[in-house]
């Protein structure tokens, strides 16, 4: 991860907690499989090299993200959107 003064570190690895909560609970899946889809994804690369400010927006905004990156992905392979 960058380093940068503004933004605490502990700060942002509580609000990977709360993403991955949510995202557990907004796919009916559990917080390990929640976790995995997290870590694999762009959004989490994006997350913790501090790019494009994603770190200042709010949970559901990076669920979302992440939801929309899970769905293109899924078109791509030709499965159905979540």
């Amino acid at each position: 991860m960058k380093s940068n003064p503004l933004i605490n570190r502990t700060l942002l690895y509580m609000k990977f907690a709360k993403v991955v909560s949510r995202l557990a609970e907004r796919c009916g899946i559990s917080e390990q499989e929640a976790l995995d889809v997290f870590y694999k994804s762009l959004t989490y690369n994006y997350l913790s090299n501090l790019k494009g400010n994603l770190h200042n927006m709010g949970v559901d905004y990076i669920v979302d993200e992440i939801l929309l990156e899970m769905n293109a992905r899924n078109e791509a392979d030709g499965f159905l959107q979540l």
